[in-house]
């Protein structure tokens, strides 16, 4: 039931925004599927969205493509893999960085974070290291690129993923 909320859930467009002169895509979730791999990742501000995911309940997403400074947004990843080690475990990380408006890292780029390691993965999943993002006050508005490289370490594939939010007043 879950996977099943999550594939529609993500059959839905992507929003536009105009500003400048130019259309900017704002796309808070972004998926790569291949060969046995997906990784889904999602953009949104319900910090109570992990409590209700170790329940059995499938928790609503809402996904969030415009943030006011000041408050926390959180990264869901979801992962899903059929290749396994000698043990019958899955062995992931990630990477994780942000980037401003104007291209410069905003904070630090996060290295070989724990996607999920050391046992079986269930069908889908999230990771387990989870990150939040805050965006100050004196940080610059605009459109901010969040880069994500899973790894599955067993298969010896990388998923990319980029989300596009805006920062406003």
């Amino acid at each position: 039931m879950r996977f099943l909320t999550l594939v529609l859930f993500f059959l839905i467009n992507s929003l536009t925004v105009f500003g400048q002169g130019e259309s900017t895509q704002l796309r808070p979730h972004s998926t790569y599927q291949q060969n046995g791999f997906m990784v889904q990742a999602i953009l949104i501000s319900d910090s109570t969205f992990f409590d209700r995911w170790t329940k059995l309940e499938t928790p609503k997403i809402s996904p969030i493509a415009t943030y006011k400074r000041g408050k926390i947004l959180y990264p869901i990843i979801l992962f899903a893999t059929d290749k396994f080690d000698k043990s019958g475990n899955a062995n992931l990380t990630y990477d994780f960085a942000i980037k401003q408006p104007d291209g410069k890292i905003h904070g630090e780029i996060f290295r070989e974070l724990e996607a999920w390691s050391g046992e079986p993965a269930p069908k889908m999943h999230l990771v387990k290291r989870r990150l939040a993002i805050e965006i100050k006050e004196i940080d610059p508005l605009g459109v901010y690129q969040v880069v994500i490289f899973v790894h599955d370490k067993v298969r010896g594939e990388t998923a990319s993923l980029s989300l596009f939010f805006e920062v406003i007043e």
